[in-house]
């Protein structure tokens, strides 16, 4: 399943994590955050190779500060019926 979202800033901003709901948890699916590529809106996916095949699935984007602040989850969820890249945009 391929996940893609939109930033309309970046400022101050390391990366992201994605979240995939499973059992009703929010389950963080990245080994190591997607990194932030500048200051201004930028495009990003992720492919999530453990998603399983043939179910609609949830998904969640977590900003990470470059200023240790705790992160926040600025996008989500966002429900990806099977098969579809989407995104948060």
């Amino acid at each position: 399943m391929l996940a893609r979202w939109r930033t309309a800033s970046e400022l101050d901003t390391l990366g992201f994590h994605v979240y995939r709901e499973v059992s009703g948890r929010r389950v963080r699916v990245d080994r190591k955050h997607v990194p932030a590529r500048g200051a201004s809106g930028r495009t990003y996916s992720y492919l999530d190779r453990t998603a399983p095949r043939r179910k609609a699935l949830r998904y969640w984007i977590q900003v990470v500060n470059l200023d240790g602040l705790p992160p926040v989850v600025r996008a989500g969820p966002r429900d990806l019926p099977e098969r579809l890249i989407a995104g948060f945009e």
